[in-house]
């Protein structure tokens, strides 16, 4: 099984069907697919809620972290994210848990086009984010960067294989100054614990065509990290004034957290840009471009 295959299908109508009669507030008269990513089905639901089924094994215990942690997150941050209003079972053999919560408007950022100028206001308002969240104390029982998002050279490493791969399919040229950002990875020390969202990369924000953001999702590698884990974002999605306005408004950070973001933006956007099918081809160029960005 190749490993974007679905392990469990659900259609428009089989969610239907698991909605119809469940939830007092939900009438699921109109339920239409909204979007599909590694490890979950989205629909939105009569146009004011948006119901998550996992439709591959290893998400389900990400999905179980989102129902645990993301109540008590939910209110305390300046942009909405997708906490579980509504939790059931999707009546598989063994039942898998969904979820459902007001639909957050907006598109991925990876799909939205920006120009310049609108980048500057959705990395404000990003930057506004992420100084909240990494304020916010930890809840107990969260694991700490269980992906080693944080470990230069670990990413490094992944980073080189997933460029090597694309080099072969003729998507990427090779780029000195990322072989030179990737060959110079290092432990810089100073790592810090913070909350994270963990898994920040460009389709984990939505935004408006003017560049808003409208909320952040996906929320199921939740942990305590060093920072740079999800300031990689930054290094990915801007440069020059956008990325200035973004830390103007986290603030400034140390040399080490620099590294360690940079060389974290390049691996998740080369994995973006390897898994982008032929049929999102908006994807798979913006995640181009922020392989080298990141090094700027």
């Amino acid at each position: 099984m190749a490993m974007w295959t679905p392990e469990r299908e659900i259609s428009v109508e089989k969610a239907r069907r698991l909605l119809v009669g469940r939830f007092p507030e939900v009438e699921a008269r109109d339920v239409a697919f909204l979007n599909a990513g590694w490890d979950n089905a989205v629909f939105s639901v009569d146009g004011r809620w948006a119901f998550r089924f996992p439709h591959r094994r290893l998400a389900l215990d990400l999905m179980r972290k989102e129902i645990a942690f993301l109540p008590a997150l939910a209110g305390r941050l300046p942009l909405p994210i997708p906490y579980p209003r509504f939790v059931g079972e999707d009546g598989g053999d063994p039942p898998w848990p969904f979820t459902g919560g007001p639909l957050i408007a907006g598109r991925e950022f990876v799909l939205a086009g920006l120009g310049e100028r609108e980048r500057e206001r959705a990395a404000e308002g990003l930057g506004t984010f992420l100084s909240t969240l990494h304020s916010l104390t930890p809840p107990p029982g969260l694991p700490h960067d269980p992906m080693r998002r944080a470990d230069p050279v670990f990413r490094a490493r992944m980073a080189r294989e997933t460029l090597t791969a694309l080099e072969k399919q003729g998507l990427y040229e090779p780029d000195p100054a990322v072989t030179s950002l990737l060959d110079s990875a290092h432990d810089p020390g100073g790592e810090t614990r913070v909350l994270t969202h963990g898994d920040l990369h460009l389709r984990h924000l939505l935004v408006t065509p003017d560049g808003t953001p409208t909320g952040v999702i996906d929320w199921g590698d939740l942990c305590t990290a060093d920072p740079s884990i999800d300031l990689s974002f930054a290094y990915a999605a801007f440069s020059g004034s956008s990325r200035a306005a973004f830390f103007t408004a986290y603030g400034p950070i140390t040399p080490a957290q620099e590294h360690r973001a940079r060389v974290l933006a390049i691996t998740l956007s080369s994995i973006l840009a390897a898994s982008a099918s032929p049929a999102a081809p908006t994807q798979r160029t913006e995640s181009l471009t922020a392989i080298p960005r990141a090094t700027r």
